[in-house]
């Protein structure tokens, strides 16, 4: 093992060196400054707080608005991806960038997404480009391909819905940057991203179930509920944007295919397998103690599911222009969110990339999801949902 000495002068046992300047071992990158974006959202939350724990010295966090809560030492700036100035302040002095904001609604009209998760991309490769930044990891996401078993990075892309065309078109606009000026460009590809804390996506799915299971002792399922689905805790996302990182997991091709590495549980779960799991973990109240679990499954077609999805969502979208609601319920129904239950064939991916550079999943969903089930039970139900 080498014996290295880093920029300020220390000496150290290298882990194994990556193309970055200098030394490049772990421990040199982990004192380089770093820039998490989305800092205030679930991931980037969580993202930033297990940076601190590993040892990084200098972080730096943006988004719209400061995060509940930073780790002492983290510094904080304002940003807006759609404001091109704005990110200029962020990104000065930063070695590298772990791009986590991208506007994730499935309410969202396609000109938002567009300016956010397209444009935004656009915006923050500039800033890099022009502040000297060497690397980033920028989050995409798996539901940018065709359904199909064991999707890896070079399968077919046919995104579901518009969220999912935006990060399609926000991997290409990063992929045209990579390479320029030195600075190089790794795409994430995350599963439905699940864990304590979330409100959003997966735990969408999660509530349902829960509340159906809590409040009616039975299983809700669209069709029949056997598709499968691919979904990643967000430990692992985080320990694999950062192994991406540390490890120099970059490339100067401009194919996104080449650039990028998926991310998801060794397991797939179907809707049927999720209500099981919510029918164990959750403790049943009102008519589920009295049914005693002899009420039959409730399957709803997507010819039921779309209008409803539709309705709820323009109901909630004017309910909130009026003031009447505050935020979207926790456990309401999105149309996009009919997309994903409705994908003809099962849609799964392959870890076997990243597999291949050391990392891998440390958890599965049906040894971890029953845990997230249980937290979402304790929280009180009124205020996850309003």
């Amino acid at each position: 093992m080498a014996t290295t000495t880093t920029e300020d002068g220390r000496r150290h046992d290298c882990k194994g060196c990556t193309n970055y300047e200098g030394c490049g071992c772990e421990d040199a990158v982990k004192n380089k400054k770093v820039l998490v974006t989305g800092a205030a959202g679930f991931v980037g939350s969580h993202l930033v707080q297990e940076m601190k724990d590993r040892g990084y010295t200098d972080i730096r966090a943006t988004d719209l608005f400061a995060p509940k809560s930073l780790p002492e030492g983290v510094k904080f700036v304002k940003s807006n991806v759609t404001d091109r100035k704005s990110l200029d302040d962020a990104v000065s002095g930063c070695h590298a960038i772990i791009h986590v904001a991208d506007l994730f609604d499935f309410f969202a009209p396609w000109e938002k997404l567009y300016a956010v998760n397209v444009e935004g991309t656009r915006n923050i490769c500039d800033s890099a480009i022009e502040n000297k930044v060497k690397r980033m990891v920028r989050f995409s996401s798996g539901s940018i391909y065709k359904a199909g078993n064991n999707c890896d990075e070079n399968s077919l892309v046919d995104p579901i819905d518009p969220y999912a065309e935006s990060k399609v078109l926000g991997e290409i606009v990063a992929s045209n940057y990579n390479g320029e000026d030195n600075f190089l460009i790794s795409i994430l590809r995350p599963a439905v991203i699940f864990g304590t804390g979330s409100l959003y996506s997966a735990a969408r799915i999660f509530m349902t179930q829960a509340l159906t299971a809590k409040l009616l002792g039975t299983k809700l399922l669209p069709g029949e509920g056997t598709f499968k689905g691919p979904y990643v805790h967000v430990d692992d996302v985080i320990g694999a944007a950062l192994h991406i990182y540390e490890n120099g997991l970059f490339t100067n091709s401009r194919n996104p295919a080449d650039m990028a590495f998926n991310i998801n549980a060794d397991d797939a779960v179907s809707p049927k397998d999720i209500a099981e799991m919510a029918d164990v973990n959750i403790k049943k109240t009102g008519l589920a103690n009295l049914l005693q679990g002899h009420m039959p499954d409730i399957h709803v077609t997507r010819p039921i599911m779309e209008p409803i999805a539709n309705l709820c969502a323009y109901a909630v979208k004017n309910l909130m222009k009026a003031g009447v609601l505050k935020k979207k319920p926790g456990a309401m129904l999105e149309p996009g969110e009919v997309d994903f239950m409705f994908i003809p064939g099962d849609l799964t991916m392959s870890n076997d990339k990243l597999k291949k550079y050391g990392f891998a999943p440390k958890h599965t969903c049906m040894g971890s999801m029953p845990e997230v089930m249980r937290w979402y039970d304790q929280q009180g139900w009124g205020k996850l949902l309003f």
